[in-house]
């Protein structure tokens, strides 16, 4: 939590089911539906979209994302520093504007930065999200694939395989948002 506390923000997300006390900075959210039980030992394995779909429907549908330029998405098992973070946000946007082509203006256009397995979303790429919502905030609800409860921007990977990881998952926004996305830097663990 020290590390979080040095952000302007933060909230934890959890199901509703979890065990545990509540916290003031813990936020229950109910998940849709999975082929799994969550007492299964691999629950939500590779399928961690099913857990952060209905927390930004938390923070879109109660505008707890509006007043800030940039939105992040850590991982309880990240460690980070909130300067380094800013900081790199910061070079990433200098050198943004210094390069800029038509569309990637990182304070007009939506953008994602991505780096491994943390993602930020600009305020224009969360305010078209939030527009969009009907659209991307969508899960699968056919009760006879794999993908149950997964995002329907996960496209054909979680009904193939059942995966919706946020790093497969979050480079789908610029296929299903008719509004242009660009997106920044290299996903998946190890990529920096």
């Amino acid at each position: 939590r020290k590390l979080y506390e040095g952000c302007d923000s933060h909230h934890f997300f959890t199901d509703t089911q979890s065990a545990g006390a509540e916290q003031p900075d813990f936020i229950r959210v109910e998940l849709p539906k999975t082929q799994q039980n969550r007492s299964d030992q691999f629950w939500l394995l590779l399928k961690n979209m099913v857990g952060l779909l209905p927390a930004w429907n938390y923070l879109l549908q109660n505008n707890v994302t509006d007043g800030f330029d940039w939105v992040i998405n850590l991982e309880l098992d990240h460690f980070f520093f909130a300067p380094f973070l800013r900081q790199t946000i910061a070079d990433h946007t200098n050198l943004m504007l210094q390069d800029r082509l038509p569309g990637q203006d990182p304070w007009h256009d939506s953008v994602m930065m991505v780096f491994g397995n943390v993602f930020a979303f600009n305020a224009p790429l969360v305010q078209n999200m939030k527009r969009e919502w009907g659209t991307i905030g969508q899960v699968i609800n056919d009760s006879s694939s794999i993908g149950l409860g997964c995002p329907v921007i996960s496209g054909s990977r979680a009904h193939d395989v059942g995966y919706c990881e946020q790093d497969m998952v979050y480079e789908n926004l610029r296929d299903y948002m008719r509004s242009s996305v660009t997106i920044v830097g290299a996903n998946g663990c190890g990529n920096v």
